[in-house]
This record gives C-alpha cells, structure tokens and sequence, in this order.
C-alpha cells in the first residue's frame, strides 16, 4: 500500500488467482496497482497484466523487504507456504515494535485458525505476550478489514 490510504493503492503479496481480482478491483475502482515480483515469477509467466508499475527483484528476499519497505499496512488472504513464510515475518516485525503497520490475516473460514491458537499459545507459555501482540488482527469478513484499515 506505498503511503497512500488504504483502498487507492494496492501491493501484491497474494495467490496469483486472488492477486488477480484484488487487482482487478482496486483499477476499477480508480486505484493503483503496484505488482512485486522476482524475476523468477516473471521468467515462468507469474504476473498480474494491467499493473500500475511493476516492480521486479532479483529473489523472494528481496522482494519481500521491498513489500515491507512499501506497505501502510499487510492484509494476508488465505495462500500458501509464500504467504505464510512473508506474513510471519511481519508478525515478528510487528511483536518486535520494528513495524507500526497493522498486520491483518483473512481468516476466511478458520483458515488462519491455528496460526492464531499458536500465537495464543506462545503468549501463554511466556514467549510472547497479548501486548507484543498488539497489531495482529485475525479478522473473518471485509468489513473487519476495512475497519481495521480506517484506523490508520
């Protein structure tokens, strides 16, 4: 989301099907689309036409700071082990007060379910707490993630 409010701008950090329409209606609704892509995506074809700017890395490292460098705020849709292994590196950033950006998991039917037990389970153990915690939101429908949004 590159400091610009929520719903006006768009970084991908997506499955390919759900980058597509989150994309898609972002342009429609007059947004920019900024896509993040290693050059390995782009080399096999990995790519979202109709982008606002593209903008390419040399590997998944990369192009996952350059997401954090650039995001207000990380919204993560049920995807797999990608997604999973980037949006817990903004957890961690987000618990270690290094992020301010709300970190959001879609949790669209109990997808993220055990992601937030183990999160619960970690501040119950001692090794984290409700406190670090603070920024993490495991919301259930778009209207939670919009109120979420509006707070920034």
């Amino acid at each position: 989301m590159d400091r610009r409010k929520a719903g006006t701008h768009w970084s991908t950090a997506e499955s390919k099907q759900a980058d597509g329409c989150s994309g898609r209606s972002v342009l429609e609704n007059g947004g920019r689309v900024t896509g993040v892509e290693p050059q390995f995506f782009m080399d096999e074809g990995f790519q979202y036409d109709g982008l606002t700017e593209l903008i390419v890395t040399e590997d998944m490292a990369e192009r996952k700071a350059k997401m954090i460098e650039l995001g207000d705020a990380f919204i993560a849709f049920p995807g797999g082990t990608g997604t999973l292994e980037e949006i817990t590196e903004v957890i961690s950033k987000v618990s270690l007060k290094q992020l301010s950006a709300p970190c959001i998991l879609y949790n669209l039917n109990g997808y993220y379910d055990s992601l937030k037990a183990l999160l619960e389970h970690m501040s119950e153990m001692g090794l984290s707490s409700r406190e670090r915690q603070q920024g993490i939101y495991f919301v259930g429908d778009l209207e939670q993630i919009r109120q979420v949004l509006a707070g920034i």
